[in-house]
């Protein structure tokens, strides 16, 4: 055997060697971190959350109490126990040693910033409910309440330092949990583990199968929307990220999580707590939240009214909140243009030049025979166009949509009997719940499966 292959084998065993030894290394450290911790009572159960306004208030802001409800039966796949996990433990080694200038570089700052420890250690939630600490940089003073969320603190800026905002604000404070994820606790991609008190997070998540999960340092919910979204909603983003685990799902997150690093405008100081407080103060002139945070539009004619109901019912059933739609004429008010908006030309074109200057919108129009002869409709389907991230057509036959909209593959057809009742053939029906199932997952939200979108179609629909 030559020299340099001798050599080289010596070497990959020399750093298997010392890998193994950074995992049992971390491993003692975990569990000399959570020895003074009780078990949770609810580990490997799934529970619900019951507001009782004689409990004490919990992280999440509320009254109650969770309560177990069955025992879990997650069975992870070979990718999330072996693969994973080998990929785990190789990057993380990696990125500690590779790191080790910064990570070093930032707790000189730390110490001359606010002296005092340079790691935050904080309980909170892993796999199945089992307690476990997080690492993180402190980037808050040593006088803030400990266990206490950001977004439950009255004027959290106060607590955070000079440093601890940079860090914080590019999610370098999160770098120590490297060592969570050596040692098993944390995995690089899953959701972010909640603290051990947010009851209302913990029963939300148990809806989609997260808490079963192994956490993670970033995931499908930090990359579409990390503070700035409810919690049911990052919850199920939480799930879809669960559901779809896989190595290019999780090199997706992970991409995602480096342009994030630059700056993210979704950090929230105070969380989401914080951003909903913030929102209300953000009103803008026809008294709704910001415009621009809609994602979705559905453009349509006054007389399609009716089909244009049905694809929003049918978005808000697959997990689209109301409040990230705009639809002119619907029955839901937090969905609608607000009565008192002066003009729904000056609203909408106030709408569309804040979509194309912030945030593209995904757009879904509603076309018939009806389309050409509608003013508003045909301006709107203009304004659309170019603000657009992405759009599907729902068309009712016999109109053909004209350019831009002739991509008949982005289309699904409905007729329309004498009575201005609607009805679908059974391949229809079946493109139909696709196209809505597409525009949950272009945009992350939790989607129901084929087998649900189809029973509740059946029972709204006449399908021939």
């Amino acid at each position: 055997m030559k020299k340099t292959t001798k050599r080289f084998l010596y070497g990959i065993i020399a750093l298997a060697g010392l890998t193994a030894t950074g995992v049992k290394i971390a491993s003692t450290l975990q569990k000399k971190q959570c020895r003074e911790d009780s078990k949770n009572p609810f580990e490997g159960k799934k529970v619900i959350f019951v507001e009782n306004e004689e409990d004490p208030e919990n992280a999440d802001g509320v009254r109650g109490h969770l309560e177990p409800v069955s025992a879990s039966a997650y069975t992870p796949s070979f990718y999330d126990k072996y693969v994973k996990r080998g990929l785990d433990i190789v990057l993380s080694f990696g990125g500690i040693v590779a790191l080790s200038p910064l990570l070093l570089g930032i707790a000189a700052a730390i110490k001359i910033d606010d002296p005092g420890p340079v790691f935050f250690t904080q309980k909170r939630l892993g796999q199945n409910k089992k307690y476990f600490r997080v690492y993180k940089f402190r980037s808050m003073k040593m006088s803030t309440p400990h266990d206490t969320p950001t977004h439950m603190l009255e004027n959290p800026e106060q607590y955070i330092t000079r440093v601890g905002k940079f860090l914080r604000a590019h999610s370098l404070d999160e770098l120590p949990q490297l060592f969570n994820v050596l040692d098993g606790s944390l995995s690089l991609v899953g959701p972010r583990p909640g603290l051990w008190n947010q009851d209302v997070l913990t029963a939300e998540r148990d809806k989609y199968g997260v808490n079963e999960y192994k956490p993670g340092i970033t995931g499908w919910a930090q990359i579409n929307g990390r503070d700035s979204i409810s919690i049911e909603q990052k919850s199920k983003l939480d799930g879809y990220g669960v559901q779809h685990s896989s190595l290019i799902f999780d090199l997706k997150c992970l991409l995602g999580t480096v342009t994030k690093v630059g700056h993210d405008d979704t950090v929230v100081e105070g969380g989401t707590g914080a951003m909903e407080k913030e929102t209300k103060k953000q009103e803008d002139y026809t008294g709704t939240t910001p415009k621009q945070k809609k994602k979705i539009l559905i453009s349509h004619a006054s007389k399609d009214k009716v089909l244009a109901d049905l694809v929003y019912s049918f978005l808000v059933f697959n997990g689209v909140p109301p409040e990230d739609i705009l639809y002119t004429s619907c029955d839901d008010e937090i969905s609608r243009i607000p009565e008192d908006a002066t003009s729904i030309y000056d609203y909408l074109r106030e709408f569309f030049v804040e979509s194309y200057s912030n945030q593209k919108i995904f757009v879904i129009f509603i076309t018939s025979t009806n389309t050409p002869e509608a003013w508003g409709a045909m301006t709107e389907i203009g304004a659309a166009w170019i603000t657009q991230v992405d759009n599907r057509i729902f068309n009712i036959h016999p109109f053909r949509p004209q350019h831009p909209l002739n991509d008949e593959a982005l289309w699904h057809t409905t007729e329309r009997n004498e009575e201005d009742e609607l009805f679908m053939t059974k391949l229809n029906a079946d493109v139909f719940c696709q196209k809505i199932e597409a525009v949950c997952d272009k945009l992350g939200y939790a989607k129901r499966t084929r087998a649900d979108n189809m029973d509740r179609l059946r029972a709204t629909v006449m399908i021939k």
